[in-house]
């Protein structure tokens, strides 16, 4: 049996981070579909964690998670806070656009996407420990079995170029002379964009009096 404690959190917490991570997926697919690129194969475990990261640390707010512990009678015993319901996106909309610019015809609902069968199946106490430990490393970190070579083989990889520190300097000072002129800019916004301007230039002053220091012993 699943405990109440963990519907509260899977239907809460869970369900919340999921959507707002599904969100950026659907966001990513209709990029490249108005791209004429198949977003299928460019996906892989960077964007996975990429989104996951931003989801929870962006969107998933403190009220959501206070509330699904309060509800999963998790907490101590205290005064409880009245806090407003703060639903997850309603992401029909960009699942329709997704068919649309994707000329999807035989998708599958929604309610699938976001919760594809068996995703949420229940390990019982029981059952964790006859849980091959090489078999959730392979699956989670790409490598494969014998068997699957072959097929992994075929698949196409997608490199992740990594910008250089000065590539990185050059995109932040086109982004705030960007959002400069735009008229909903706000001082927050162009300060975060100086603060991180200026975190590049010291990593990459940084960087170079490493590399001018290592000069001297070569």
């Amino acid at each position: 049996m699943i405990s109440a404690n963990y519907v509260s959190l899977n239907q809460g917490i869970i369900n919340n981070l999921k959507h707002h991570y599904k969100k950026r997926w659907l966001q990513f697919m209709i990029q490249q579909y108005e791209q004429q690129i198949n977003p299928l194969k460019l996906m892989n475990l960077y964007f996975a964690v990429r989104w996951i990261t931003q989801a929870w640390s962006c969107d998933v707010t403190n009220t959501t998670v206070y509330r699904c512990f309060q509800k999963a009678k998790i907490l101590p015993q205290q005064q409880p806070i009245t806090l407003p319901s703060e639903p997850p996106p309603d992401l029909n909309s960009l699942y329709q656009t997704v068919q649309r610019v994707g000329n999807i015809q035989d998708a599958m609902s929604l309610e699938e996407f976001l919760n594809p069968e068996g995703e949420d199946l229940a390990v019982q106490e029981q059952d964790l420990q006859e849980v091959d430990l090489e078999d959730l490393i392979q699956q989670h970190t790409g490598q494969v079995l014998e068997g699957e070579e072959a097929a992994a083989e075929d698949e196409e990889v997608v490199e992740i170029v990594v910008l250089s520190r000065a590539e990185a300097l050059k995109a932040v000072e086109l982004l705030q002379r960007y959002q400069e002129h735009q008229e909903g800019a706000t001082i927050g916004e162009i300060r975060h964009l100086v603060q991180l301007k200026r975190l590049i230039r010291l990593t990459l002053s940084n960087h170079q009096q490493q590399l001018t220091l290592e000069g001297w012993f070569t």
